[in-house]
C-alpha cells in the first residue's frame, strides 16, 4: 500500500513544560497514551497510544468489570468509569475491587 506510513500504536508526543517519565500515561488532544520513556520537559517522546497496561492508578471505591468502559482524570492522573469531565480511554482488561488502587486497561479499545 503505497500511503501507508506506520502503525499508530505510538505516536510523537511534543511535552510541555513538565517532565514526564517512562510509564506516566497524559492526555493529548482527547487521546489517552503512556510514556514510553522518559520526555524532558519541552521535548518530544514516543508515546503508546494503543495496548494493554497494568498496575494502572484508579479511582478508589469503584469496582471495575472486565470489558468495562474507563476515563482518563487527568486532574488525579487515575483512570475512572465515570464519564462526566472525563476522557475515553479504553476499556478494563481485567476485573478490579473497589478498594483496589490499581487497574488494567487496554487503551484505545473504545
Amino acid at each position: 500500500m503505497k500511503n501507508y506510513e506506520k502503525s499508530l500504536e505510538t505516536i510523537d508526543y511534543a511535552n510541555g513544560v513538565t517532565a514526564r517519565s517512562s510509564g506516566a500515561f497524559v492526555l493529548i488532544s482527547g487521546v489517552v497514551g503512556c510514556c514510553v520513556n522518559d520526555i524532558a520537559a519541552s521535548t518530544t517522546g514516543p508515546v503508546i497510544v494503543q495496548g494493554r497496561f497494568v498496575d494502572c492508578a484508579k479511582t478508589t471505591g469503584e469496582a471495575w468489570a472486565q470489558g468495562e468502559v474507563v476515563y482518563w482524570k487527568d486532574s488525579t492522573s487515575k483512570f475512572t468509569t465515570t464519564a462526566s469531565g472525563n476522557t475515553l480511554a479504553g476499556r478494563a482488561s481485567a476485573a478490579a475491587l473497589s478498594a483496589a488502587t490499581t487497574g488494567s486497561v487496554a487503551l484505545g479499545l473504545n
